[in-house]
């Protein structure tokens, strides 16, 4: 499209969740909201617009518990 990809911080909910498994493994979205008390129902999962949804909640729990450390976006102009 010719626009240029503007460069962003990543944050992976998996990589910074490890905590939410007894071994330290990259955990499951399930494993995750588990951790958290986010409710999950197993009948809904892998559908997009669950996920999303449910994962948003867990990242907000997590960041209110303190296991989660979001990067701080400046806004340069």
């Amino acid at each position: 499209a010719g626009q240029e990809i503007p460069e962003v911080e990543v944050f992976c909910t998996k990589e910074n969740g490890r905590n939410c498994t007894v071994d330290g493994k990259l955990p499951k979205l399930m494993e995750i909201c588990w951790a958290y008390g986010v409710d999950y129902d197993v009948n809904e999962a892998h559908a997009a617009s669950y996920d999303t949804q449910v994962m948003m909640q867990a990242l907000q729990k997590g960041v209110e518990m303190g296991f989660y450390k979001l990067p701080i976006i400046s806004k340069e102009k």
